[in-house]
């Protein structure tokens, strides 16, 4: 009776360790939306997003960075038409930063730091924009009344990165 009670112990504990380890491996990265209200989309999928991102963390850490995207927001606009998405992600090293995609917005309605983006990103499809610096340099987005975007780094020193 003895040997049925361990044998019984040791074959929950065993499916019980199974059952963990199974979950950690199969553990996805959470599907973020990329399609925002107004339907349009900013990428096909998460991978094809971290593609379109690269050269914009690249440029805030000045190398070559494995990330995951850990949060998609889309901020509200005026305009008809176009998204405005601040991606928030994660390096393999720990470090957690911000990038912001202007898709189908003017770029002469796009203010960084006191300065109107010049109109040879109007050929863009995407303007990406990202502070470069230290970690806490983040991109800071608001919109004012006057429906130009106002865009800045939320530290210094940073400067910012557009791509």
């Amino acid at each position: 009776m003895k040997i049925k009670i361990v044998m019984f112990a040791a074959i929950i504990g065993l499916s019980l360790i199974f059952l963990v380890s199974w979950g950690i491996s199969n553990k996805k990265q959470p599907e973020y939306r990329t399609v925002s209200s107004n339907g349009e989309s900013i990428a096909e999928n998460l991978e094809s997003l971290k593609a379109i991102l690269s050269n914009s963390v690249y440029a805030k850490f000045n190398k070559q960075q494995d990330f995951t995207i850990t949060g998609i927001t889309y901020i509200q606009n005026k305009f008809s038409k176009g998204v405005i998405a601040n991606i928030d992600f994660k390096t393999t090293s720990g470090y957690y930063s911000n990038v912001v995609l202007f898709q189908n917005i003017p770029s002469t309605k796009i203010i960084l730091e006191g300065k109107v983006l010049d109109d040879s990103y109007m050929l863009n499809k995407a303007i990406k924009v990202t502070c470069t610096g230290r970690e806490c340099c983040q991109v800071h987005v608001r919109i004012g009344d006057d429906n130009n975007i106002k865009v800045d780094c939320t530290c210094s020193p940073c400067s910012i990165y557009v791509d």
